[in-house]
């Protein structure tokens, strides 16, 4: 389920690397994608057709690259996540190693959270986010400062997707499953090319659930072919233990009564 930061709420379904959060501004170019796949079967064996959220990489400009996933449940005695920072793994269960610092990026774990399931990454720029684990799932919350902010007029967006505002100040737009922070609305469900998904006030529906996930959430999938999107920023050295069939099988049908 995806809050955008002017409040449009939606449910997708989909299921690989998909782009959460993305911005071009050369100043603070930011890329946060995330790892959808399907949950473990249920007590009757049968399939979810869903996805949750399972991985996390976020990287700005050239700061180093912070991946976190969710452990399972066999391996969930001690730690909730792993934690990598450019493929290095680290830990939190100390109080000297509660503030971390790195390049460009610095973590957060609160000091009486000893398993790693509560983290806060915070960058350069001003943006930040929270990741929380609960039963093998990450519950994730990015923040923006004002300066992400693009309230300009989003007229002739394609391609770049910015535009001069009245003040002739280039404006880069934030995109993705988050959408664009302007205090727009209208404009949240906007694809790569440009084109603005229009959906009605209620969106829990099956059928508005179908048209979001087939007209802009997969469009934000990341397979490393897309120039604008750039490569899958989770490193193939540094997987999580996980049921190939849940995450990489095709033929997965999605449910999207929400």
């Amino acid at each position: 389920h995806v809050v955008t930061f002017d409040g449009i709420r939606y449910t997708f379904p989909g299921k690989g690397y998909y782009v959460l959060l993305m911005s071009e501004d050369p100043e603070h170019r930011l890329m946060i994608q995330v790892r959808l796949e399907q949950p473990p079967p249920t007590l009757w064996r049968s399939n979810v057709n869903a996805t949750v959220i399972t991985g996390i990489a976020i990287q700005e400009n050239n700061s180093d690259i912070v991946q976190v996933f969710a452990r399972r449940p066999f391996t969930r005695w001690r730690y909730a996540t792993d934690v990598y920072v450019n493929g290095i793994r680290r830990f939190f269960d100390k109080p000297r190693w509660k503030y971390q610092q790195y390049s460009g990026v610095n973590i957060r774990n609160p000091k009486r959270n000893m398993n790693a399931s509560e983290l806060y990454v915070m960058l350069n720029s001003g943006a930040g986010v929270r990741i929380q684990e609960a039963h093998g799932m990450l519950d994730i919350a990015v923040f923006l400062s004002p300066n992400f902010n693009s309230s300009c007029s989003l007229r002739n967006v394609a391609g770049s997707l910015n535009n001069n505002n009245q003040y002739g100040r280039r404006c880069y737009v934030t995109k993705g499953l988050l959408g664009a922070y302007n205090g727009d609305r209208s404009d949240d469900l906007m694809t790569l090319e440009g084109t603005v998904v229009r959906v009605p006030e209620n969106t829990f529906t099956a059928s508005t659930t179908q048209m979001i996930y087939e007209q802009f959430g997969k469009k934000w999938e990341v397979d490393g072919t897309n120039e604008i999107i750039g490569p899958v920023l989770f490193q193939d050295t540094q997987k999580p233990l996980y049921n190939p069939l849940l995450f990489s099988a095709s033929g997965y049908m999605p449910t999207y009564w929400p």
